[in-house]
């Protein structure tokens, strides 16, 4: 089952996974659905004078284990609108590190992208 806006428990464990399939029937016992609410990061960027900065591309990454290691890989990216404005979402709840600019390449240690 799904729910817009929220992820399931194994879904936000491993996310990018296809979801669990269920199978109910009229001899199932009860099923207990753990939702996790989908996060978002929004912000503006702006230039130093005040004047917002459009078609910035915005990164977000977190921390992953992959085999062991603790490695940063890109979980979200956007880019801003006419007002300067960005906003990631589709995101599990947690930590993460932002860059952005109008001259983004990531110099992020041990980054890798999400969409590999």
């Amino acid at each position: 089952m799904q729910k817009p806006g929220f992820f399931s428990e194994g879904e936000a464990a491993r996310k990018g996974s296809s979801p669990a399939l269920v199978t109910v029937g009229p001899e199932t016992d009860a099923i207990v659905l753990k939702l996790i609410p989908e996060a978002a990061i929004q912000g503006k960027i702006q230039s130093e004078d005040g004047e917002p900065i459009e078609a910035a591309p915005v990164m977000a990454f977190a921390l992953h284990i992959n085999n062991g290691h603790k490695i940063w890989g890109q979980a979200g990216s956007a880019r801003t609108d006419e007002d300067g404005e960005f906003r990631i979402a589709n995101l599990t709840p947690g930590t993460y590190y932002l860059e952005g600019g109008p001259k983004l390449r990531s110099s992020f240690p041990n980054a890798r992208s999400a969409t590999r």
